[in-house]
């Protein structure tokens, strides 16, 4: 005897983008775990919430899109014929944000020696939310390609020559219109 099986994406049958409004809002996360009642054509037919800590509305919006969207190959008897069986698993509602969820921009300034040497590299100026992953990197090196070859810059007449360099990183989050 078998037990359904998912099919397809199942990790897309409930997403971030589910997310409803009034949850998101009032920051409520969870793990809700269920179990589906699954038919012998691997629908679902039934949702039961087995463990949660989550509000009434993350729990309805669960059981709402699995019986909406999950699809299984069915369970099957001994003789491999469909028969009815159950589902159990859990999801979790958590508030992920995208990784530039708000306007920033980073501004970097260093010398580029005779020799090509990166020298003096630092974090001159900084504004709105620098996503955490880039803050980290910009606190390890701040300097994209000061592992570079050394490369020098030259003026007219080809001889090496320093030069101040001002790099800025921006990021810029607006709405998209969406026509009807």
């Amino acid at each position: 005897m078998s037990r359904p099986r998912p099919e397809g994406a199942w990790d897309s049958w409930v997403t971030n983008a589910d997310y409803p409004p009034g949850s998101w809002q009032k920051g409520e996360a969870s793990a809700v775990g269920y179990t589906l009642a699954v038919d012998a054509e691997g629908r679902p037919t039934d949702c039961t919430i087995t463990e949660s800590t989550a509000t009434a509305a993350l729990e309805a919006e669960t059981c709402r899109l699995l019986l909406e969207r999950a699809r299984f190959r069915p369970a099957q008897k001994p003789d491999g014929t469909p028969k009815e069986g159950v589902f159990s698993d859990e999801i979790v509602w958590k508030r992920d944000q995208p990784e530039f969820a708000e306007p920033f921009a980073v501004k970097v300034a260093f010398t580029v020696d005779v020799r090509g040497q990166i020298r003096d590299c630092r974090v001159v100026e900084t504004s709105g939310t620098v996503p955490a992953d880039m803050q980290r990197s910009l606190d390890r090196r701040p300097c994209p390609g000061s592992t570079r070859r050394k490369v020098p810059y030259r003026d007219a007449e080809g001889r090496p020559v320093a030069r101040a360099v001002t790099m800025t990183i921006s990021a810029d989050v607006v709405p998209v219109s969406v026509e009807d």
